[in-house]
């Protein structure tokens, strides 16, 4: 398999999990949660409000 395609494929998997995540656990966390801001951090979108998304 050429690497391109590893890669684009990789990038596919990681969009899938960031939807995941956003549909799944966040939406199960009160958004002053401190799992929320973790998660928030983990995504690289909580920029100091975390009740951000």
């Amino acid at each position: 398999m050429h690497i391109a395609e590893v890669r684009r494929r990789e990038r596919a998997d990681l969009v899938r999990l960031e939807v995941f995540v956003r549909e799944t656990v966040l939406a199960r966390t009160h958004p002053n949660a401190m799992e929320r801001c973790r998660v928030l951090e983990a995504l690289g979108v909580a920029g100091g409000s975390h009740t951000a998304v």
